[in-house]
């Protein structure tokens, strides 16, 4: 039995334990009892475990809202790059028409159009 006290109090752990008497290897008697924490331990554990509930819960929430944010960033910086790209073609078809006029545009076009059909046609 795993304790120590004095004759006044003892210490023990939480659990089952057993009190046996044995004479020339044979049990004559076991007494069995449990030990529990004290009242004040009861509530002060049941205080320590609804707190780390909590800090688990906000933990859990702080990681959410973190994945949130990183999903909206990426969302946010695919729509930027599109608009960039968007940008891109029409500065470029104006420089294109400023430089080459109407016919400049339909050469472009006929040139998109090949490059299209080559590409959609080897894949």
């Amino acid at each position: 039995m795993l304790g120590w006290g004095n004759s006044d109090t003892s210490t023990y752990e939480v659990g089952t334990h057993h009190i046996e008497v044995w004479i020339d290897n044979c049990m004559i008697y076991r007494k069995s009892f449990v030990v529990d924490l004290s009242p004040e331990e009861k509530v002060e554990k049941s205080k320590r475990e609804t707190e780390q509930r909590e800090r688990a819960r906000i933990e859990e929430e702080k990681r959410k809202e973190k994945a949130r944010i990183e999903k909206q960033k990426a969302k946010e910086k695919k729509v930027r790059n599109i608009c960039l790209w968007i940008m891109g073609v029409c500065i470029s078809l104006g420089i294109i028409f400023g430089i080459w006029g109407l016919q400049g545009l339909k050469t472009l076009g006929i040139i998109i159009v090949v490059i299209l059909v080559l590409i959609f046609r080897f894949k």
